[in-house]
């Protein structure tokens, strides 16, 4: 807001008026409408910034500030009123006329806006302690207004004046009570109501009217109140610092409303608000031992005072056990939730590690069988229903676990599909063979969720204490890939843990470790495999394949370590460093004048659903040169069964940097003409296992037609891989096929050798 950004502007306009205002007043320079004008700016300001303020505010906001302009203004009345008989007329105004009672509206109007905004925000309240601190403040500070300045005034009223008189001269202490009494809930509150600088501003200018109006009162009880006074010129700073605060509203830098977070002077302010009700009773105490004669009467109000901070001490100390309690509660339910699943209530992995290793030293005996479990259709259910669903659905396969696996059996939940079951005290291995039977049987029976029904099969993975494992570790890790080997079989099944799974473990492993070390020392490189065109027999594109020559000099098998790669996620690094060597090499050969061609890339599901993907690749694009018009991404089926909104989120941005997207594979996974229309790929490319016997396999070469049919259709270019003989190529091209890749032509070539094609080609 405007007025915000020149705050400092009006905080030097503010420091200027009050400076002028207490000349004026001391030395009576200048006429009395020059001084009946300046005494109006203060207010007529002030009422106007939080007229403003309040214009812009939401409820319960607005009414607040308005309130606030509405006092200024009353403020404005008064003075304007009084300044006509003194200044004007020039005579003495009536001892209660329209003045005095604008000036009580105004405060009245002050407290009313906080108590609307307290009662709007009734959640800062602290309860009964709150309450306490706030009438011990209020009772104290009521005695001492009583003694120095009503009791005194009211005395001499009785003598002199009528009873309208005394009631409108009340109305000033008895409104700076209210006042007061807004000002302490204000205080005492845990968390600001508004923004802090704002609220810090609002309660010292309300402060200010109180300490105001006491000093004005008590010289009028004493009879030494004059016409430009010192006090007068606080009253015109207190309408200007209220003024402020709905400025500093504004700032956009500090807390939010009703942020707990406190004022940056929390700890000081938190000793204050503690500290006030002892101070207060500190300061009605002093000055009964000064002049006990003086306190015969309201010593009562400090026996009341006392009982009130003991009950207030009693409070405390009842808040601090709550408190106690509370802390108990949460850490229990802290310690709860860090070892059971938040889905099921289920124990997580760590609790179950706890059970099994209690179990294998406990020393009772007996055989202890770990079964890992994964359901066999989890994902399909998830990718159809939805998460939502998904959830129930697994809510409910643990309740019927539960329901199967009494005490002393332990079920746990690991994860997504992934449960544990612990057996623990069993005789024989037919026991577990049993309890396996049981399981698979009945999570084989229909789920009902939301009135949908479901069905899945399970696959269980089985190890046992103490003959496959002597730490939970081991026992866990042959349970997954007993569980894997299951799943691997066709799923619904269980199987036990064999010694030469943990072959093919270390196998895996070893693998895992020779693969990051192959791409720390650049052991991989890319071949190149040409696409030609059906019609003209011309190389139009390029495919760069991932090859790995062992430190041995050996090469390794691409099936043998992209399924490694994948599982352990060394595929997003390698698919990173395909990309960009790719790139490097497409834009060698143009540098180099040879023959402009496409580069196709193999993009992985795990890759390609990374969540910077698309900005790597922008970035790899930008640092090689290489045209994204002339770059193709082959993904996979797979990526279609993933996080289908973010695939085609990604993939409309990779195309709308230029880049072609084609389905590889096509026909071999899970081939929908939906996800076609809802990716947008621009072009197909027939798997091998379709073009293999389509010359002579009528049942390939039906569907080999049907789906170039079907391509022709919808427009999109095909591309038929592992064309190995001239019957295919002639089939293919006869039936509409657009480009051929396979040995026929050209097998995967190194780029150097590759190079030396292009060369020979141009020469």
């Amino acid at each position: 807001m405007l007025m915000y950004r020149y705050r400092k502007w009006l905080w030097l306009l503010c420091i200027v008026h009050i400076g002028l205002l207490y000349l004026m007043n001391r030395s009576a320079l200048g006429n009395d409408q020059f001084l009946l004008s300046l005494q109006c700016i203060a207010p007529l300001g002030s009422g106007l910034l939080l007229y403003f303020t309040s214009r812009k505010k939401p409820a319960p906001y607005r009414r607040f500030w308005r309130l606030l302009s509405w006092g200024s203004f009353c403020y404005l009345a008064a003075v304007l009123t009084w300044g006509w008989y003194v200044w004007v007329q020039g005579v003495q105004p009536p001892e209660v006329g329209v003045a005095d009672m604008l000036w009580a509206a105004q405060i009245f109007l002050y407290a009313g806006a906080l108590c609307y905004l307290l009662m709007k925000e009734r959640s800062v309240f602290q309860g009964l302690r709150l309450a306490f601190d706030t009438l011990i403040t209020l009772l104290i500070a009521g005695t001492l207004s009583w003694i120095y300045i009503i009791q005194p005034k009211l005395e001499m009223m009785l003598v002199t004046s009528t009873k309208l008189e005394i009631t409108v001269n009340l109305l000033y202490p008895v409104a700076d009570f209210a006042l007061l009494c807004g000002l302490l809930f204000t205080m005492f509150t845990y968390k600001n109501i508004l923004a802090w600088k704002a609220q810090l501003l609002m309660l010292a200018g309300l402060a200010l009217i109180i300490f105001a109006d006491t000093v004005y009162l008590f010289e009028a009880a004493a009879d030494q109140y004059v016409i430009g006074d010192w006090v007068d010129p606080l009253f015109d700073a207190s309408l200007l610092v209220v003024a402020m605060s709905g400025v500093y509203s504004w700032d956009q830098d500090t807390e939010s409303v009703g942020s707990v977070h406190h004022f940056r002077e929390a700890p000081v302010r938190a000793a204050l608000g503690m500290l006030l009700p002892y101070v207060c009773f500190f300061a009605l105490v002093v000055p009964m031992w000064w002049n006990a004669q003086l306190f015969n009467g309201p010593s009562f109000i400090a026996l009341i005072a006392i009982v009130l901070l003991v009950l207030r001490q009693m409070m405390v100390l009842g808040q601090n056990q709550r408190l106690i309690r509370n802390m108990k509660e949460m850490l229990e339910k802290s310690n709860h939730l860090a070892h059971h699943d938040y889905l099921t209530g289920l124990p997580n992995r760590r609790l179950f590690e706890k059970k099994l290793a209690s179990a294998m030293y406990s020393g009772e005996g007996g055989l202890i069988a770990v079964f890992s479990m994964d359901l066999d259709r989890f994902k399909f259910i998830n990718d159809t229903y939805g998460h939502a669903t998904g959830d129930l659905f697994i809510r409910q396969v643990a309740e019927r676990l539960l329901q199967y696996l009494p005490e002393p059996f332990l079920v746990a939940r690991q994860g997504g599909d992934e449960f544990t079951v612990l057996l623990p005290g069993l005789s024989n291995f037919e026991e577990v063979m049993a309890v396996a039977e049981t399981l698979l049987k009945e999570t084989a029976k229909p789920f009902e969720v939301e009135g949908i029904e479901l069905l899945t099969t399970t696959s269980i993975g089985i190890s046992l204490f103490p003959g496959d494992g002597l730490n939970v570790n081991d026992l866990m890790k042959q349970a997954d890939a007993a569980m894997y080997e299951a799943k691997a079989r066709g799923g619904n099944r269980w199987h036990r843990f064999e010694i030469q799974m943990n072959d093919m473990l270390q196998k895996k492993t070893g693998m895992e470790r020779a693969l990051r070390r192959a791409l720390a020392e650049e052991q991989l490189m890319l071949y190149y495999q040409p696409l030609v065109s059906a019609n003209d027999q011309q190389v139009g594109s390029v495919e760069a394949l991932l090859r790995w020559r062992g430190a041995e000099g050996k090469m390794v098998s691409p099936a043998e370590f992209i399924p490694v790669a994948e599982e352990t996620g060394l595929i997003v690094p390698i698919g990173e460093w395909v990309l960009r060597t790719a790139c490097r090499q497409a834009k060698e050969w143009e540098e180099q004048g040879l023959p402009e061609m496409s580069m196709a890339v193999n993009v992985s599901p795990r890759q390609f659903l990374q969540d910077d993907f698309v900005a790597r690749t922008a970035a790899i694009i930008e640092e090689s040169g290489w045209p994204p018009e002339r770059l193709v991404f082959e993904i996979t089926e797979g990526i279609a069964i993933q996080d289908q909104t973010k695939t085609v989120a990604q993939l409309q941005q990779l195309q709308a940097m230029g880049i072609t997207i084609s389905m590889d594979d096509f026909g071999t996974g899970y081939s929908s003409l939906e996800y076609i229309r809802k990716y947008q790929v621009n072009s197909l490319k027939i798997a091998q296992s379709f073009i293999r016997e389509v010359s002579v396999n009528s049942s390939d070469a039906t569907i080999v037609k049907a789906i170039l049919a079907m391509a022709q259709s919808l427009k999109l270019t095909v591309t038929a891989e592992g064309v190995e003989t001239k019957e295919q190529f002639e089939f293919l091209k006869e039936n509409g096929c657009d480009r051929i890749q396979g040995y026929y032509f050209y097998k995967p070539m190194s780029s150097e050798e590759w190079t030396e094609r292009l060369r020979a080609k141009v020469s």
